[in-house]
């Protein structure tokens, strides 16, 4: 059997190979600094990387050899790219015991200074126990959790298709991209623009992110670490369908992060019906958890809403999540106050945010399908949540950009390993 090589991208297993060998730490951060932000050339291969950063680290020979025999720069496998007409892209990705998984680059134009940047969604685990009735993850069950250096990856997967896209000119339209100073940069064979463009990560793949714990932890420090990918904790959310103990734990384990829960229903009975694993934390136990987090970092979390035509878009649903929302609101309230002078988490009272409510229109699926759902119309959800707005005070907003990505089946709820049909053109690789 071969011998299987780890990525040096995984911060706590090289630091761990480097005290096991009595190695100093300034060689490891003197390859950090030769992979970040300079990646190098972007059309070399990783392999090709890999083998320039062994030559020109200054390094002892024998750490040198030890470190070409025990770890490569990545060994994950782009197998299909599909370009989003919003100027987003899917990856298919084939992991080394040939499970597949997606990630997807997520777009964004700044409305005054038309600037590019991109948020890239991870996934966390291969398929998902979740069981979502709308969500094509969910309907793959779950395969296995992925490790924290499979996540990882998908982070420098990610900072190459920027740079591929801004070399290619990708959704170019005098934004910024194309042969801007951002192409410039890309062209000049450098990375670190792809580093400042890749702005924000999102646990909102494949996977229950809190069900693959101690993996996530690990790769949150290796995506916040100044000398790897430098994403402030702020630019990074967790999604969550509702682990609530493992809610509890991250407030402390990892503050400076942001919180997003997926609700889906505002009732018990209705949420366990959309939502099958909701049995494990009911929705009393979910609040709880909400509000001991609130106390813990104080802030809420972002609330994430598929909106399913005739499934929970009625005036009691609308009645009860305003409620429900309210409540949180109330206890984040009091958790602030009580906290008055604390640190937040790393954050400053003018970051801290409440509350927010993401109205997603549900994106069509085939375990959609099977149960009868259906997009809301424009009109509906954009008065669902104009209601919410002025009889309950959320602050809301329909996400009708969740849909962006979906013609290349990589919207909200879309992603099943290359499973989910998708009419986007594929990229020449």
């Amino acid at each position: 059997t071969p011998h299987k090589k780890t990525s040096i991208l995984d911060l706590a297993a090289a630091e761990s190979f480097f005290q096991q060998h009595d190695q100093k730490e300034e060689h490891l951060r003197r390859i950090y600094s030769l992979l970040f932000p300079h990646a190098g050339p972007s059309q070399l291969s990783d392999e090709e990387r890999w083998k320039l950063v062994l030559e020109d680290a200054v390094l002892p020979a024998k750490l040198r050899a030890l470190l070409a025999e025990n770890f490569v720069l990545s060994s994950l496998k782009v197998l299909e790219r599909r370009q989003s007409e919003q100027g987003g892209r899917k990856l298919l990705v084939e992991l080394e015991d040939g499970m597949r998984i997606e990630t997807v680059l997520i777009r964004h134009v700044h409305s005054s200074s038309a600037s590019t940047r991109y948020t890239v969604c991870l996934s966390s685990q291969v398929g998902c126990a979740m069981g979502c009735g709308f969500c094509a993850t969910g309907a793959m069950g779950l395969r296995r959790n992925l490790t924290a250096s499979e996540i990882i990856q998908q982070a420098w997967l990610a900072r190459d298709e920027v740079s591929d896209m801004t070399l290619r000119g990708v959704g170019d339209s005098g934004d910024g991209v194309g042969d801007s100073g951002a192409g410039k940069e890309a062209k000049g064979g450098r990375g670190g623009q792809a580093r400042s463009l890749l702005r924000n990560v999102v646990f909102m793949g494949m996977g229950e992110p809190l069900d693959n714990y101690h993996q996530l932890l690990s790769t949150l420090r290796a995506l916040t670490h100044q000398r790897l990918f430098g994403i402030a904790g702020r630019h990074v959310t967790i999604s969550t369908v509702g682990v609530a103990p493992n809610i509890i734990r991250l407030a402390s384990d990892s503050p400076s992060t942001r919180l997003a829960l997926s609700l889906h229903a505002p009732s018990q009975e209705l949420r366990a019906s959309v939502i099958p694993a909701a049995a494990r934390y009911p929705l009393s136990s979910l609040a709880a958890a909400l509000d001991l987090y609130a106390l813990k970092v104080g802030e809420g979390a972002m609330l994430e809403y598929v909106v399913m035509e005739g499934v929970n878009d009625g005036e009691g649903e609308l009645q009860l999540l305003g409620e429900f929302i309210m409540a949180r609101q109330e206890a984040l309230a009091l958790a602030r106050a009580g906290n008055s002078g604390r640190d937040l988490g790393g954050r400053g009272r003018d970051q801290a945010r409440g509350y927010f409510l993401n109205l997603i229109p549900y994106n069509p699926t085939s375990a959609g399908e099977r149960r009868g759902y259906r997009t809301p119309t424009y009109s509906s959800v954009e008065d669902f949540s104009r209601r919410l707005r002025e009889q309950y005070q959320v602050k809301s907003l329909v996400r009708w950009s969740s849909q962006e990505g979906s013609d290349s089946g990589g919207g909200c709820g879309q992603l099943a390993g290359g499973a989910q049909a998708a009419a986007a053109p594929v990229v020449p690789g």
